[in-house]
């Protein structure tokens, strides 16, 4: 049984026992969306694609060779000329 540290103390890692409905062949990634612990929906990703948040996404654009300057108002709201 794996454990984590939580509060100075070893605990079982939580799990949530999830049904799909895939086919028995199926290979590949799955966002799946919650309520109250139970599926609501899930859908299929398409190759290539990923999720990540807006800084992961400004990351992996300058990563990429982009540069990313937010517009004139957040500029001067940041303090940045």
């Amino acid at each position: 049984m794996r454990t984590i540290q939580f509060c100075g103390m070893d605990i079982p890692v939580p799990t949530l026992d999830v049904q799909l409905e895939l086919p028995p062949d199926y290979t590949g990634c799955q966002l799946v969306y919650f309520k109250d612990g139970e599926v609501t929906s899930y859908t299929p990703l398409r190759k290539g694609e990923f999720i990540t948040t807006f800084d992961g996404f400004i990351q992996l654009a300058h990563r990429s060779g982009w540069v990313v300057t937010p517009p004139q108002s957040e500029r001067t709201l940041f303090g940045r000329n």
